[in-house]
Order: structure tokens, then C-alpha cells, then sequence
């Protein structure tokens, strides 16, 4: 399908003449998943190039659009999916999340609470396990997502993790590491990498 959007029908009558548009396509969000629950719909997809995460209400017995949060995580580069949720009446959202500063982990999302901000966010989470990484501190790192300008005036998104012990102000102007596009696919062990 070319313009994913988010319908519902009643059980009775599922022919496609009786299909409603609950989330209509748009050009700033590409819908790839999602989880019905009791009290809530929880929508996974991809807006301004990051994956997301998106909460709705279940009012009445149907999803309310204009409920619609997204879920604000604590770091600028991430990537979230909805994980196996197998209970329907809960208010626990069970989701994987990873970052640059972050090893893959399982979370609880509480949505009884808001998560319209990070700080709300990180307070509605619960670690279930996450992925042991030896020797690494993620509490000593940050990401940050920064855009460059070609000399097209194509906009192009930089990953930086930012230490901070040592600063962001030192770091952005002493250690890059730019990548031609033919080794995007290919691993590339972290170091500092002088001009």
C-alpha cells in the first residue's frame, strides 16, 4: 500500500464498503504497526525519519484520533517498537527501545500516566530486562541529533553521542567521523577521529 492510514469496520459487517477511516495517510507520519487494548490503541510508525510511537483513547468502545499523543523519550536518536503484548485489558504498554547512549531494552509503559514530555515519559516507564553490554556506563553518554546542510541544501541528519564528562562544545568541534554513503551498511568501530 502506498498510503498507510488506520481503519475499522464493525465485526459484523467486515466488507470493504464498511470500512471507516479512523487515522487517515499523511506525508509527516508512516503508520507501520499497531495494538488495541481495553482502554487504548498504541500506534508504532515513522515521523521525521526516527521511528515513533503514538497513544489514542479508547472511548465508548472506539479509539478517539483526537486523543493522539505521541510518547516522548529522553534521548534525540532512538528506535522504539511495540513489543508482544498479549493481555487486553491492561494499562501496560510492553515496547523495545535502543539509542546510540542506550542498550536494547524492555520496557512497561504505565498509561495511566501522561507522557507528553521526556521527564513524564521516563517516569511511566518500568525496566523489564535489557541487554547486558559489558564495561559500558550509558549514564555517561547522550545523543543528539544534529543537521548539516549539503551544498545541494539537502538537510542531512548527523548522530553524535556526546560524553558528559567532557562537554558537547569540545566535542562537536574535535571529533567527527563522516561516512561516505558506500559505508553506511558496513560495521565501523567507535573511536575519536581527528580532522
Amino acid at each position: 500500500a502506498t498510503e498507510m492510514c488506520l481503519m475499522y469496520t464493525p465485526v459484523t459487517a467486515t466488507e470493504i464498503a464498511n470500512w471507516k477511516t479512523l487515522l487517515p495517510h499523511s506525508q509527516e507520519r508512516l503508520i507501520q504497526d499497531f495494538t488495541v487494548f481495553k482502554d487504548f490503541v498504541a500506534v508504532e510508525g515513522r515521523a521525521g525519519g526516527l521511528t515513533r510511537l503514538w497513544v489514542m483513547d479508547v472511548v465508548a468502545g472506539m479509539p478517539d484520533p483526537a486523543s493522539m499523543k505521541q510518547v516522548a523519550f529522553k534521548d534525540d536518536l532512538y528506535e522504539v517498537y511495540i513489543s508482544a503484548n498479549k493481555v487486553w485489558d491492561t494499562n501496560q504498554l510492553r515496547v523495545c527501545y535502543s539509542s546510540l547512549a542506550s542498550p536494547l531494552t524492555w520496557y512497561h509503559i504505565d498509561m495511566r500516566k501522561p507522557q507528553t514530555t521526556a521527564a513524564e515519559s521516563e517516569a511511566a516507564l518500568t525496566v523489564l530486562k535489557q541487554k547486558e553490554v559489558l564495561n559500558f556506563d550509558g549514564s555517561l553518554y547522550r545523543t543528539q541529533r544534529i543537521f548539516a546542510t549539503a551544498p545541494d541544501g539537502t538537510k542531512v541528519t548527523l548522530a553524535c553521542v556526546v560524553c558528559r564528562l567532557i562537554g558537547v562544545e569540545r566535542q562537536v568541534s574535535n571529533a567527527w567521523m563522516l561516512l561516505p554513503r558506500k559505508h553506511m551498511c558496513r560495521c565501523v568501530f567507535p573511536g575519536v577521529w581527528r580532522r
